[in-house]
């Protein structure tokens, strides 16, 4: 596992959200709106021709797929973490990476300095490097 790829984290848990909320206000334009135009109270409804609801299903299918995607690869690095024996080095690993907490918020929480924080992080990415990430595929020959 990578630092790069753990700093992923906290850009997934976002564009998971945004991913979400786009979903929504295409379903919006789907679903909110009527598909004739038509006129009520002097002013014009919003048409949605079927070439543009198709555009739309589609664009709502492709945001699902990068969702699952952004889903499944937050869960391979929340595993990870999860896998870490070492209580210290969990908590330092969850504060930077779930929280997005930098050094010295880090080494605040947990009641050590900065350095001593990024140091341990380091320690442990460079002793551990290309071990399985979680025991359940330590058997299976997948290792980061």
């Amino acid at each position: 596992m990578t630092k790069s790829e753990l700093e992923q984290l906290v850009c997934l848990d976002k564009e998971i959200r945004l991913i979400q909320r786009r979903i929504r206000e295409l379903e919006g334009q789907l679903f909110g709106k009527v598909k004739r135009h038509d006129t009520f109270l002097g002013g014009p409804f919003h048409c949605i021709t079927e070439d543009m609801e198709a555009e739309l299903l589609e664009q709502r299918e492709c945001l699902e797929k990068l969702k699952r995607e952004c889903i499944r690869e937050q869960l391979r690095l929340t595993k990870y973490i999860y896998s870490i024996p070492d209580s210290m080095i969990r908590q330092i690993f969850t504060c930077r990476y779930f929280y997005g907490m930098n050094w010295t918020k880090t080494g605040h929480m947990l009641g050590t300095t900065p350095d001593s924080a990024r140091m341990l992080l380091n320690r442990w990415l460079v002793q551990h490097k290309g071990e399985p990430y979680c025991p359940e595929e330590a058997d299976s020959g997948i290792s980061v």
